[in-house]
Formats: C-alpha cells, structure tokens, sequence
C-alpha cells in the first residue's frame, strides 16, 4: 500500500507517546487490512450508538463476558503508536490522520459496548 508523502500539519490537538493506548482501549481484533478507512462518520456512530442502547444494561452474561475479551491485534497497537507518534511531530498525511481517527472510533465504540458488558454483568451479581 502506497502511503501519501509526510506533510506537516498544523491541528489544535496535542499528542503524547501513549496517546494511542491511552484513548483506544485494549481489546477489538480487526479483520480489515491496515489503514483501511472506515465510512462511518460521527452520524453513523450516533445511529450505531442508539441501536446498542448503551444505558441498558441488558446484555447476557455469554456475550458480555465475550465482548471483554475483545483486544486489539498487536500490529495495530504498533501501528496505533506509530501514528501517535507521527501525530505529536505534526508529520501526519491526510490518510494516515483518517487511519488514526478511525482506531480512536472504534476505540469508542468498544469502550461503550464494554461499559454495557461490565453493567450488564454487574446487574446479574457476576464478577466482570
């Protein structure tokens, strides 16, 4: 895969070398090539994020222990730092901030569905 040429970039965030764990979650195997885009925009991610009701705490037990198992394949964890690390010296492509923020979505993602596994099992009187 062809990656566009660095070019600085000037954005109002400020990244750390962790950054990368630090927001994204561990846990969320990815089954698509690396620095694949994903479509979803923030409204996709608010119609997802009302399809999984996250203030429910319905979950069965099965699935939200499955959901906790849920990790990150370690060539994304690496490539997440990497890309933290591009990011803190402003040499982000316009592809690779897209890459970055698409791991910060699902990162998100994961996090709410994890909060309604741990609440879900909570209700049940089960350990997370």
């Amino acid at each position: 895969m062809t990656r566009d040429p660095p070019q600085p970039r000037v954005q109002g965030r400020h990244f750390s070398e962790t950054d990368a764990v630090r927001v994204l979650p561990p846990g969320l195997p990815t089954a698509l090539p690396r620095g694949y885009i994903s479509p979803m925009n923030s409204a996709g991610a608010a119609i997802l994020g009302r399809m999984l009701k996250p203030e429910r705490d319905d979950l069965p037990p099965e699935a939200a222990r499955s959901l906790l198992k849920l990790e990150f394949a370690p060539e994304d964890l690496s490539r997440m730092h990497e890309l933290a690390l591009r990011a803190q010296a402003g040499s982000l492509t316009d592809t690779e901030e897209n890459e970055l923020e698409s791991y910060r979505r699902i990162g998100r993602l994961l996090e709410v569905m994890r909060s309604k596994a741990r609440r879900s099992l909570a209700r049940a009187g089960l350990a997370a």
